[in-house]
């Protein structure tokens, strides 16, 4: 993969997953061979991202060298520091359109993947006062464990010496990077560790907590899944609505219905699909061969599964999709679902795709 669609990737994989990022936290980046740094820009979710938007690129070695520059260092405030750094770093921007990630002084300063994420298991470790001994127990020495500062240019010039012992010590740059009371960072040339030890981090952290999160770890398999057969980007969103879990354990026929109103087939698609590990390739193939799209909503090892471009469409489509069940379990009649000519015809709808896209 080229090293945007790389990026797209790595941002998906982690911002499709609860257990590793929450709300709008989290970024990523990656180096190019012309020395810019493309990275997530602020205000998008990892799961926003895609080809056209979601990140900025920056002159990654002038961002390197404002971390080295004499009037930064010798600014006497935090907040003094911060602004000028903020002043700076608007000269190294090439992508004026999209604003970089806070994180960018840090990402500057590391391997050319990298995956800032903020896992439940991680932080539940970061934030005890003995999260340095208990660490180098569970992982070994070949970590860097960086105390708290406040993200951005502060943090940022923390890593750098604590990178600078570690290089002196160990002879090259760390993969597995703690930041106490804040998260876990992944950075390596190499981008097949970027997941691997993301995901070694988090289990291991689960057996020791006790914590039981691979439920959140099936929407990459899901979406998998779904990119195998259209070779997308789209992500997969695991529902933890009580409410919708409550009436499908009541009545598992509910998921078997389709649409009966417009925005049912506009936000859950032609109908929904329950897969196994044997059947789920040829089943999706199938359905996007059949409705020229892919499927919506999915049940798998009795979870539900949202598919969409990201996270907040996904959380749309989980409320239209609570509303589909409500409706269906508490009629007090016989449903009358729309006709398959009908559902073609909304689905091939200008009005509706252009809404879809907002």
């Amino acid at each position: 993969m080229k090293e945007l669609e790389i990026l797209v990737a790595m941002s998906k994989y982690a911002g499709e997953r609860f257990d590793l990022i929450q709300a709008g936290g989290g970024n990523s980046s990656v180096k190019m061979e012309d020395g810019t740094m493309a990275i997530k820009a602020s205000g998008y979710l990892l799961s926003d991202m895609d080809s056209q938007r979601g990140y900025s690129i920056v002159n990654n070695e002038k961002v390197c060298e404002i971390l080295s520059r004499e009037e930064l260092l010798i600014e006497p405030t935090k907040k003094s520091r911060e602004e000028l750094s903020n002043k700076m770093l608007q000269t190294t921007i090439l992508t004026p359109e999209a604003r970089p990630s806070i994180e960018t002084f840090l990402h500057a300063l590391l391997s050319k993947y990298t995956l800032h994420t903020h896992p439940v298991t991680v932080n539940a470790i970061t934030c005890l006062s003995n999260w340095k001994e208990l660490l180098i127990e569970i992982f070994g020495i070949e970590i860097a464990l960086v105390d708290y500062e406040t993200p951005g240019v502060e943090l940022a010039l923390c890593l750098k010496k604590e990178f600078e012992k570690f290089i002196q010590k160990h002879g090259h740059k760390p993969k597995i990077i703690f930041l106490q009371n804040h998260g876990l960072i992944i950075s390596s040339d190499r981008y097949e560790d970027i997941k691997e030890l993301t995901d070694d981090v988090t289990t291991r952290l689960e057996k020791i907590l006790e914590m039981d999160l691979q439920r959140y770890y099936l929407t990459n398999k899901i979406s998998n899944f779904i990119n195998k057969v259209r070779g997308d980007h789209l992500i997969s969103y695991i529902s933890d609505d009580r409410q919708l879990s409550a009436l499908l354990d009541k009545n598992p026929e509910l998921i078997k219905y389709t649409p009966y109103f417009p925005d049912g087939l506009v936000f859950l698609g032609y109908q929904p699909l329950v897969i196994t590990d044997n059947s789920a390739s040829q089943v999706i193939k199938q359905y996007f061969e059949t409705y020229q799209d892919h499927p919506k909503v999915i049940v798998y090892e009795n979870e539900v599964f949202l598919v969409a471009s990201n996270v907040k469409k996904a959380r749309e489509m989980e409320d239209v999709l609570k509303l589909h069940l409500m409706a269906i379990q508490y009629a007090p009649g016989k449903i009358q679902v729309l006709p398959l000519e009908e559902l073609k015809y909304l689905g091939n709808w200008e009005a509706e795709k252009f809404r879809q896209k907002l």
